[in-house]
């Protein structure tokens, strides 16, 4: 929802609702869930377009799909 305040023609956004995870124990009541592999981008990945996600989910999936076939 949106309301624009008459005097300033401001424009102000209102959630309308919330969003709580369902997990018991979890020490993060704050916050959503953080990732396994925290991924951390430099200023030169930004400026070469790298996607540095993908580069470290591919050599993660690399070494297991390599010992894999040797397990046939």
């Amino acid at each position: 929802m949106s309301v624009k305040l008459a005097n300033t023609d401001l424009e102000l956004a209102i959630p309308q609702w919330n969003y709580f995870m369902a997990v018991s124990g979890y020490p993060y009541k704050d916050r959503g869930i953080l990732p396994d592999y925290p991924i951390t981008y430099t200023a030169e990945d930004l400026i070469q377009k790298r996607d540095v996600d993908l580069e470290f989910t591919m050599d993660l999936i690399k070494p297991k799909k390599a010992s894999s076939t040797q397990a046939k």
